[in-house]
């Protein structure tokens, strides 16, 4: 009885076993069986309003893309200039489970629609569409229909603009005394430059984002780390030079570093006049030749057209590729002025480096 018992339940555990491995043999194998769809916008024609920038422009939806097995699928909406999406910008990405949509501010459009090269202040056609993929290797890639509209973006100045204050240099301890602007790397936007004049003795400076406003206010307070009183603190200390002479200052505002380096002027071509040609200009525009440093030159205020601008050295010209900053050549062709605005234009004969602040646009 026992002999008997022992074999059924031998009997049973093979058909277990036997059961357990034909289920473990299913085989459950994705495939695309439905592309996502875009659907259409209830509006063809977006004005995107800088005065309220946090307002909601658009919201792209879309239809599921069907992958046959339940498993995560990834959405990536795109925008481009053609239907070709030669240039296509990523609007943002969504896993399936959330709301198959994305909602962009006026804010957020307007920075793709410069980040894709759109004009400011013109109606463009732009094509979205929606790509899906499933597995961290982006697997059984599917692209939706495409959904066309127009958007009119505005301008925006993203940048940070420093000035130099202090009795070392021309502006004196003055915050509104046409402070010489200092020059933002094209590449990095925490790195600015300024290769001049500077006195020394018990002179010193710092710097200020705002000419009339005291902060925020950049200088060091131990010599070696940059320091900034953003309105909510103590200033900070100063930066100097051991003697009057001139120096190339350079500042990280991202690494909070800086390094005074002399330089030698000697034997620096002393021009006679610096003019702005063009044809963002009607006409020529004469810069003004600082009476503290001869290598500076300055235009407060200059209506500019969209184009691209050079400078004129006694006759030779001097052209750049980076627009509001960067370094000119003799070999390179015409600044790009992406926008029509009045300007303030700062040069330096030493160094080559240019700034330019579209006035009404920056504020």
């Amino acid at each position: 009885m026992i002999k008997n018992l022992k074999i059924a339940s031998l009997f049973l555990l093979g058909l277990l076993v036997s059961a357990c491995s034909e289920d473990d043999s299913t085989d459950f194998q994705a495939e695309l069986t439905a592309q996502p769809v875009a659907l259409e916008l209830d509006i063809t024609s977006i004005l995107l309003d800088a005065s309220n920038v946090d307002n909601p422009a658009v919201t792209i939806s879309w239809e599921e893309a069907d992958y046959n097995v339940p498993t995560e699928i990834k959405y990536d909406v795109q925008m481009a200039t053609n239907a070709e999406f030669t240039d296509a910008l990523s609007l943002g990405t969504v896993t399936k489970g959330r709301p198959n949509a994305i909602t962009l501010t006026v804010n957020d459009l307007n920075k793709k629609a410069s980040q894709i090269g759109l004009a400011p202040f013109n109606w463009s056609d732009v094509y979205v569409r929606v790509n899906s993929s499933i597995g961290t290797t982006n697997s059984l890639a599917a692209t939706s229909n495409t959904v066309v509209f127009e958007i009119y973006p505005f301008f925006t100045y993203p940048f940070k603009d420093l000035y130099l204050v202090g009795n070392a240099t021309e502006a004196d301890w003055n915050n509104n005394n046409e402070n010489p602007l200092l020059y933002r790397d094209s590449q990095n936007d925490n790195l600015y430059t300024y290769t001049g004049r500077f006195l020394s003795g018990d002179m010193a400076f710092k710097l200020l984002e705002v000419r009339g406003q005291w902060q925020p206010q950049w200088g060091t307070n131990g010599g070696s780390e940059v320091n900034v009183n953003d309105g909510s603190g103590d200033d900070p200390g100063v930066f100097s030079v051991p003697s009057e002479g001139y120096y190339s200052f350079t500042i990280d505002l991202a690494e909070r570093t800086f390094s005074i380096d002399p330089f030698d002027e000697t034997s620096a071509t002393d021009y006679t006049q610096v003019t702005i040609t063009g044809s963002s200009t009607t006409e020529d525009v004469a810069m003004t030749q600082s009476t503290f440093d001869p290598h500076i030159w300055s235009v407060l205020s200059t209506d500019l057209n969209t184009g691209g601008i050079q400078f004129s050295l006694d006759g030779t010209l001097w052209g750049g590729t980076s627009e509001f900053s960067g370094q000119a050549s003799t070999d390179a062709g015409e600044i790009p002025i992406p926008v029509a605005d009045a300007y303030e234009i700062w040069f330096n004969d030493l160094s080559g480096k240019y700034g330019m602040i579209p006035i009404n646009l920056s504020n």
